[in-house]
């Protein structure tokens, strides 16, 4: 078996409101990276992705991400996969389908994490620890993903271990008000997504980029959305 790593590092993270728009930018963040991995993997592919704000020397909303991925080979998907795929009607008939899996954890905090009793209308301590099982169909024209993700909100995230310890690693502030943090709660989401094939491959002072459409809708009880966008590269 032969498989392809990838390291994806973002060294800052966006800043959003209190409540699930923290939670809704770091998984929109991951959604183009999981499509760009797919189509131009041939191999297995493993993929790691790293979001954290200590660049920005902030500790804020959205602070920190990690994700693990595993995309299977376009020969090696499971039968089980298979069968899955030809029962969902928007998956296209000629395709190529792959299995993907992973795990990942999300860390949010209010702007001040030395105080023990953070502000009433500020973002909330909470970590969303989860796992993914998605199927990926491929054509020559577009990409198509349906995921399901599993976790957890609340102290079972582990959100507050990770934390404490990697700033005691880096000798960053004590993070004080985890006592604070949303209760335990169970999650899941269902995503699918489709990406379609560049409209435009283009070159801008000699450096070539491409113009990548992308769509799609999640449900949920951690949230409920559609989106749609284009990305660069």
């Amino acid at each position: 078996m032969t498989v392809t790593p990838m390291l994806i590092i973002n060294p800052g993270v966006i800043h959003a409101g209190r409540g699930i728009a923290a939670i809704l930018i770091g998984m929109l963040l991951l959604a183009p990276t999981a499509a760009f991995t797919a189509e131009k993997a041939e191999k297995d592919t493993l993929t790691l992705v790293l979001e954290n704000d200590l660049f920005y020397n902030s500790d804020r909303n959205y602070t920190n991400g990690v994700r693990v991925s595993w995309l299977s080979a376009k020969d090696k998907t499971p039968e089980w996969v298979l069968r899955m795929a030809d029962k969902f009607p928007l998956f296209p008939v000629d395709r190529a389908v792959r299995a993907s899996y992973a795990v990942g954890q999300n860390i949010y905090t209010p702007e001040d994490i030395t105080l023990r009793d953070p502000p009433l209308d500020d973002r909330p301590y909470g970590g969303w620890l989860y796992g993914s099982v998605g199927l990926i169909a491929e054509t020559g024209q577009r990409l198509d993903q349906l995921e399901l993700t599993v976790g957890v909100v609340g102290p079972a995230s582990l959100a507050e271990q990770t934390q404490k310890r990697v700033h005691s690693f880096v000798n960053a502030d004590e993070p004080r008000g985890w006592d604070t943090q949303l209760k335990n709660e169970p999650g899941f989401i269902l995503a699918y997504s489709r990406s379609w094939r560049s409209l435009a491959a283009e070159s801008l002072l000699g450096i070539p980029f491409d113009l990548t459409p992308h769509a799609g809708v999640t449900l949920g009880n951690i949230f409920t959305y559609a989106n749609a966008g284009l990305m660069l590269r």
